[in-house]
């Protein structure tokens, strides 16, 4: 079955998506601190619906691209 899926390439650059803070609770965070592997290992269920295909292109806040 996974033959006849998508494959979805994604260009990771950082930003918010990828920030994290001192907790889920907490207000603050620094922005991009994950990379594009932990951000995929945090969705498996991504694999059911397409191949995904990372890439870290950069990781740097959006104020800075």
């Amino acid at each position: 079955m996974a033959q006849n899926l998508p494959t979805i390439a994604l260009l990771a650059t950082g930003g918010t998506i990828a920030g994290s803070g001192a907790s889920a609770s907490s207000g603050s965070y620094k922005s991009g601190e994950l990379g594009i592997k932990e951000l995929l290992k945090a969705i498996p269920s991504l694999n059911k619906i397409a191949r995904i295909q990372g890439e870290q292109v950069s990781n740097i806040g959006s104020q800075d691209m």
